[in-house]
Order: C-alpha cells, then sequence, then structure tokens
C-alpha cells in the first residue's frame, strides 16, 4: 500500500480489494480446522460464494459509496462469526489442552482481529464529529488489538502440538 501511495497519493480504492482478499484467505485457513467433513464443504462453498457477492455489489453500487457503509462491515462480521465458530467448536471438542493448538491461537488472532473493526466502525461513524478526541482514542485501542492480534495468529504458526523434552534426565525425579 505504500508502493500506491507514493504513486498515486490516494490508496483508499487498495482497501476494496484487499479486505475481501483478507476474508477469504482467512475463511480458507479456518477451513482446514473445521471438525466436520460438512462444516468444511461449507466454508469451501462460502469463499467463492462471498467473492462473488462483493463483486455484485461493487457492479450494482460503486465502491466509493457502498464500501464503507455496508460492504466492509458485513465482510468484517462474517470474518468474525466464522473465527468464533471455529474457536468454539474446536475448543468444545479438544481433549488435549488448547494453549497447546495452532489452531487456537490462530483463530483468537483472527477473532480479535475482526472484533476490532466490527466494534470500532459503529463508535467512529457515532462520535467522529462531536468528539474527536474519543474517536482518536478508538483508533489507538484498535491499533494494539491489531498488534495482539497479529502476534496471536503469529504465535499460532510457530505453535508445536507436541511439548519439547529437553534431553537428560528429568527434574521431577530429582
Amino acid at each position: 500500500m505504500v508502493w500506491v501511495a507514493i504513486l498515486t497519493r490516494y490508496n483508499l480504492w487498495v482497501s476494496y480489494y484487499a479486505v475481501p482478499l483478507e476474508v477469504v484467505l482467512m475463511l480458507w485457513c479456518l477451513e482446514w480446522w473445521q471438525p466436520a467433513r460438512w462444516l468444511s464443504r461449507a466454508y469451501r462453498i462460502a469463499i467463492p460464494a462471498l467473492l462473488a457477492a462483493v463483486a455484485v455489489a461493487y457492479v450494482v453500487e460503486p465502491p466509493q459509496t457502498s464500501y464503507a457503509r455496508w460492504i466492509a462491515p458485513g465482510l468484517a462480521i462474517t470474518a468474525l462469526a466464522a473465527s468464533l465458530q471455529t474457536l468454539v467448536l474446536r475448543s468444545m471438542m479438544s481433549r488435549e489442552p488448547l494453549t497447546t493448538q495452532d489452531w487456537f491461537w490462530a483463530a483468537s488472532g483472527f477473532g480479535v482481529f475482526w472484533a476490532a473493526s466490527v466494534l470500532a466502525r459503529p463508535f467512529l461513524s457515532i462520535f467522529v464529529s462531536d468528539r474527536p478526541e474519543w474517536v482518536m482514542r478508538v483508533y489507538e485501542v484498535k491499533a494494539v488489538l491489531v498488534v495482539i492480534a497479529l502476534a496471536l495468529i503469529a504465535w499460532g504458526m510457530v505453535c508445536t502440538r507436541r511439548v519439547r523434552r529437553l534431553p537428560g534426565p528429568s527434574l521431577a525425579r530429582a
């Protein structure tokens, strides 16, 4: 996006394409962690359906007017619901400690990321003209939440399912 900003000086249009792509990639990741085959199939069907819905929405009404009003909130709510569904369902079915599961960290990170977007949007639209200092605080909180979310996702990427044991005698026996 920095490259686009340097070349064109206007880069808000990038989110019209980047956010649907982010949601689709997240759905694809979550599809692999679904505990039932029919849920995986539902996610695979939802991906092209979501892309088609966004494409139709862009044809019906230009993204400059429709994106911020209903496309971006719809995408964020869809992504939040999918991440929470995966997190809750897999947590209920898990027999192992959750903190050792890669899906737990990634789905938690996705949930925090999209919850920050879903919760900030209405607040920002209500108070943007009356309380600009509140709006700045909301952006600061959202930035912190996004950093936490990305850290959770990154931890999920490096999280291993097996606890590694150091070679040598156990401290419990000593």
